[in-house]
């Protein structure tokens, strides 16, 4: 179960990047087709949706694993979020609070891992609860709806128009409904339907249910429910005259929804942003071919970037990467120690090092119970290297942690040795310092 909740974790995060990007992309691209705003939380969906993704170099997600699978079981807990200034930031915190003191037992976050997961689990129980128990009660309050042709009926319980139904989705309008506003409440309806919102809005609601913890999601949800409404209205509008679209607004004001709230599947005309609906009904005109091709290829562009994963010099961390002499002489000074038992900057240290290319950070193990005192570092990644193009890691880690007198390089997968360094083979054995 525990690889399952960091799994979705990493993938919650990942997506939070893309969220990120879809809320400037909206903004950019406000004047072409508002399918198009549709299209790209669907990218978000599919990113929160598959477990797996290939490299490219084009990617734009910083990390594809921001939380290590092995995190309980490291002295020095860090993330690797792919940006070395919120790594710096955060890293300090987690291993103040969860690196293991000397005596206990376990690992603070052998405790708290399952203590989050079911925090999450219980998370997910209560949306259910309360989709499921919605759902039960409105379903009770149609009971007594009557058809009032083909697959559309009216009710006196219900205060707003909605579709219900997954297989074979219903329209149910409230008795009160004005014969005016009828004609265009049901086309818009007709329109969600014919778009298979109602397919895609429960499916989302799942989402937001696997993924609660995460704001961004929420944020992604409304704004979702929000884009759905403004396709539907596109769609509706797109062959009105002016003064039937003035009507079309008139039957979209009386019939919005007072209270603001989160359901989780009716899709209710009238349902969310009503005061923005109406401007862009108001101001609408259709785009032109440029834009809806432009509009395409941003998607798809977007897809490339963010529904795969960085390559290990992927081009974001290349631009989001401080040059290594910044890293090194402004940054790891600060964290210099006399001894190797300070796990905390240790291994702060031992993250930053300026590791071959093809090998990242993994975990380090402290030998500090007799002399010699030694440092193990453990790398992920499997390109071919020698020994002495770690050298440059070893002479900045001798300088930085006092009593250290042997550092080794492994394999974090297969436990092979990279390198080996002494304290007198290294560089900065006469004093010197960087």
């Amino acid at each position: 179960m525990k690889e399952v909740f960091l799994k979705t974790v990493n993938m919650s995060i990942s997506a939070g990047w893309m969220i990120l990007a879809v809320l400037i992309l909206r903004f950019l691209l406000k004047k072409s087709p508002k399918w198009i705003s549709v299209l790209l939380w669907g990218i978000v969906a599919i990113r929160l949706l598959c477990p797996f993704s290939i490299e490219s170099a084009w990617s734009l997600i910083p990390s594809a694993q921001t939380i290590p699978m092995d995190i309980e079981m490291d002295v020095s807990p860090a993330i690797d979020s792919g940006i070395n200034a919120l790594n710096m930031a955060v890293n300090p915190l987690l291993q103040q609070m969860f690196t293991p003191k000397t005596g206990e037992s376990a690992n603070p976050l052998q405790i708290w891992i399952p203590v989050f997961e079911i925090l999450w689990i219980l998370g997910m129980l209560v949306i259910l609860f309360y989709g499921t128990f919605s759902l039960w009660r409105l379903y009770r309050k149609l009971a007594t709806a009557v058809r009032y042709k083909e697959q559309i009926f009216q009710s006196e319980k219900i205060s707003a128009p909605f579709v219900l139904g997954l297989v074979k989705p219903k329209i149910y309008l409230p008795c009160q409904l004005d014969a005016q506003d009828l004609e265009y409440v049901i086309a818009h309806e007709k329109a969600h339907i014919c778009r298979k919102d109602h397919w895609w809005k429960p499916a989302a609601f799942l989402l937001l249910t696997i993924h609660w913890f995460n704001p961004l999601m929420w944020l992604a949800f409304v704004l979702l429910c929000r884009d759905i409404e403004l396709a539907c209205d596109e769609k509706v509008i797109r062959d009105l005259n002016s003064e039937k679209r003035a009507d079309y607004t008139q039957a979209l004001v009386r019939c919005s929804i007072s209270r603001r709230r989160i359901i989780s599947c009716p899709l209710a005309f009238g349902e969310v942003g009503v005061k923005t609906r109406v401007r862009a009904i108001l101001y609408y005109k259709q785009p032109v071919w440029q834009t809806v091709c432009l509009a395409v290829l941003v998607c798809i562009f977007a897809s490339i970037c963010f529904l795969t994963n960085p390559t290990g010099d992927g081009y974001l961390k290349r631009l989001l990467s401080p040059s290594r002499k910044t890293v090194f002489y402004n940054d790891l000074e600060s964290y210099r120690t006399d001894y190797l038992g300070d796990s905390v900057n240790v291994s702060f240290i031992a993250q930053h090092l300026p590791y071959p290319k093809g090998y990242k950070y993994s975990s380090i193990e402290l030998q500090t119970e007799k002399a010699p005192y030694a440092l193990i570092v453990y790398l992920q990644g499997n390109p071919s290297v020698l020994p002495e193009d770690f050298s440059s890691c070893a002479d900045l880690a001798f300088d930085l942690i006092g009593n250290m007198e042997i550092i080794s390089f492994y394999n974090a997968e297969d436990k092979t040795e990279l390198a080996v360094f002494t304290r007198q083979e290294s560089a900065l054995s006469d004093g010197s310092s960087f």
